[in-house]
């Protein structure tokens, strides 16, 4: 019997060109994938590889050129395919961890199935979202992205307050949000009667929601609060327990 490993081994690794479209004979590999691709996963020349643009554009290639200093590959592609969307888009608006804590939400959320990170300013946040933070999480997002070959790259957006994320009035979009006291999954998905296809999650800080905040989450219509514990969790853990949730909502509402 084959092991895991074994037959992982054989899959291509994934690699992230953004200017890759359908039609094209060659690709070549940013400098940090390309790096990638020689000193970590060491691919030679003839090695195949899979690429992807982030739009749901998978790529078979061949590497038939490779340079050093600075490191170069160049692939031939063989075969392009489109892989379709998900029918129902998961968003995660959470409040921002502490240092390292946000690899860990970051990563695990993608590998869950996040299309779309909101970072959220609450009233009672520690750490504030800055700009100079964006290209620290898109590279954490990327390699949980080649990691579960996932086609579709998850987008960051600016900073905002649960005020202004509400105000999306869209009927289809699934409004969540983490609450000790809230409903059982069950109870949530029994409780959507018209279609959705889009799941916006929202959880907040260690301190939770302002009372300020709880009222405006209580006051939009159609937003439902979830339960992922009834202990006390940290942000990533309540994010990751959520984005678990919702990834068994989006099957039962597929």
């Amino acid at each position: 019997m084959k092991t895991a490993q074994q037959t992982e081994s054989k899959i291509p690794p994934l690699f992230i060109v953004e200017s890759f479209k359908a039609g094209q004979e060659h690709v070549s590999l940013s400098t940090l994938e390309a790096v990638h691709a020689l000193r970590v996963r060491r691919l030679q020349i003839g090695s195949p590889i899979h690429v992807t643009n982030g739009t749901g554009l998978l790529g078979e290639a061949t590497i038939t050129s490779i340079g050093s200093k600075p490191e170069s590959v160049v692939a031939r592609l063989l075969n392009t395919v489109q892989k379709p969307a998900a029918s129902i888009k998961l968003t995660l608006a959470t409040a921002v961890p502490k240092g390292e804590r946000q690899s860990i939400l970051l990563d695990m959320a993608t590998q869950l199935g996040v299309n779309t990170f909101v970072p959220l300013d609450c009233d009672f946040s520690v750490v504030r979202f800055q700009d100079k933070m964006r290209d620290r999480w898109l590279r954490i997002i990327h390699s949980a992205c080649k990691q579960t070959r996932q086609l579709y790259l998850p987008e960051v957006k600016s900073a905002t307050t649960v005020g202004s994320l509400l105000q999306d009035s869209d009927q289809r979009v699934l409004f969540i949000y983490g609450d000790q006291r809230g409903e059982s999954i069950y109870q949530v998905a029994e409780g959507i009667m018209s279609p959705v296809d889009h799941i916006l999650l929202m959880t907040g800080p260690e301190g939770g929601f302002s009372d300020a905040e709880q009222a405006i989450l209580s006051a939009h219509p159609g937003t439902r609060s979830l339960c992922a514990s009834d202990l006390i969790l940290r942000t990533e853990t309540a994010a990751v327990a959520l984005v678990t949730l919702a990834a068994q909502l989006k099957h039962q509402l597929s």
